[in-house]
């Protein structure tokens, strides 16, 4: 039931899947970035290690998890493994 190819985003305290079309790709550090199209400003990216989580799975944050990149980042780029990400 998922759209091909996709990211796992949080909306409110749930998991949602959302299509993106794949960009450029580059390195930020020793991570790998991909530039899509297709989320809204804003939008929180699940990122790193967690898996294909379902759709309207809940979720809650830790201070961890929340933290925002630091401003020196690239825009597409996560600026550490925490869980979320937030699209600009």
């Amino acid at each position: 039931d998922r759209p091909t190819p996709y990211v796992q985003v949080i909306e409110g305290d749930r998991v949602r899947h959302k299509a993106v079309q794949p960009g450029a790709r580059g390195e930020a550090g020793d991570q790998t970035v991909v530039a899509v199209t297709g989320l809204q400003a804003g939008a929180r990216v699940i990122l790193g290690h967690v898996g294909a989580l379902r759709e309207g799975t809940a979720v809650r944050f830790t201070a961890a998890a929340t933290a925002a990149p630091p401003a020196s980042a690239p825009a597409s780029a996560p600026a550490s493994t925490s869980a979320t990400g937030t699209a600009r």
